[in-house]
């Protein structure tokens, strides 16, 4: 909710392309909580709105002498196809831990003693 309130309000002061940029920067962690939730209903919306924010950043850093829209959302399209394989591979590749990554068995509070041999 709170982030929603700040992407209005930076949308209200915006004049230049950093400004753009940090706007759609701001939406990329609702994107990211969304797909932490792992609903398969939710994938098409999210590979949507994952294309039009590939889109938007390729729009804003076009400059003057950009593409029409149809040939940026074709570009991002491409791109985000591109890179599925190195997705699915890593998604394959890396381990999965059991739990939250903040909780893993390395971040304990206690102190162990050293032992002299």
């Amino acid at each position: 909710m709170f982030l929603a309130l700040m992407a209005g309000v930076k949308l209200l002061e915006t004049r230049g392309s950093r400004d753009l940029t940090v706007l759609v920067f701001i939406a990329t962690p609702a994107l990211c909580r969304a797909a932490a939730r792992q609903r398969l209903p939710q994938l098409p919306y999210l590979l949507v709105v994952a294309v039009f924010a590939t889109a938007a950043l390729m729009r804003v850093h076009a400059g003057a002498a950009g593409d029409s829209g149809r040939d940026v959302l074709r570009r991002s399209t491409t791109l985000l196809l591109q890179a599925l394989p190195l997705a699915l591979l890593l998604f394959v590749l890396f381990p999965r831990l059991p739990g939250p990554f903040w909780a893993s068995p390395l971040a304990t509070r206690r102190a162990r003693a050293r032992r002299r041999d």
